[in-house]
C-alpha cells in the first residue's frame, strides 16, 4: 500500500508536464507506472526501463526534478539537483528537507498515516497540492 499513499493525481501530473513542455523537454522516470498520454516529441517516458545507475546519470544532466517522496528525491539531493517534492501525509516535511529542494505538503488531520494503509480520505493530502504550487516552486528553484 505504500505506493498508494504517495501518488499525486495522474491528472495533475499530466497537466504539469503539458505546461513544462512549453519550456523544456520532460523525461518521465521511475520504477513503476504507465506513460502519460502525451503526444509530444519533447515528452519521453522511461518508466520501468531504467536502472538506478541510469537514473543517476540522467539526474546528473538534469535541470530539475519533480517527484513524490521516494528514493529519487533522496538521490537528487546527492547531486544537489533542484527538486520539488510533493509530499503526502505519511511523514512530516521536516523529515526530508534538502538544501536545493522545496517540499510541498498539505497536512490534514489524518496525516502521519504510518504504517501505510489504504487512505479513507481519497488522498486529499496529495490532491490538495495544486499544479500552480508545483509550478511556482519550480520557478523559484530554477
Amino acid at each position: 500500500y505504500e505506493a498508494d499513499v504517495k501518488q499525486w493525481p495522474l491528472v495533475s501530473w499530466t497537466a504539469l508536464v503539458r505546461r513544462l513542455l512549453h519550456f523544456a523537454p520532460v523525461l518521465d522516470i521511475g520504477v513503476s507506472g504507465e506513460p502519460l498520454e502525451i503526444a509530444d516529441s519533447n515528452y519521453r517516458s522511461m518508466l520501468t526501463r531504467t536502472s538506478i545507475h541510469q537514473v543517476a546519470a540522467l539526474m546528473a544532466r538534469s535541470r530539475a526534478l519533480v517527484t513524490v517522496d521516494s528514493g529519487l528525491n533522496h538521490l537528487a539531493a546527492a547531486f544537489d539537483l533542484r527538486t520539488v517534492c510533493i509530499l503526502g501525509g505519511v511523514f512530516p516535511p521536516d523529515a526530508i528537507r534538502y538544501p536545493h529542494a522545496v517540499v510541498l505538503a498539505d497536512r490534514p488531520p489524518c496525516c502521519d498515516c504510518w504504517p501505510p494503509k489504504p487512505c479513507p480520505y481519497s488522498l486529499r493530502c496529495l490532491s490538495n497540492i495544486s499544479i500552480d504550487q508545483v509550478w511556482r516552486a519550480l520557478i523559484t528553484l530554477c
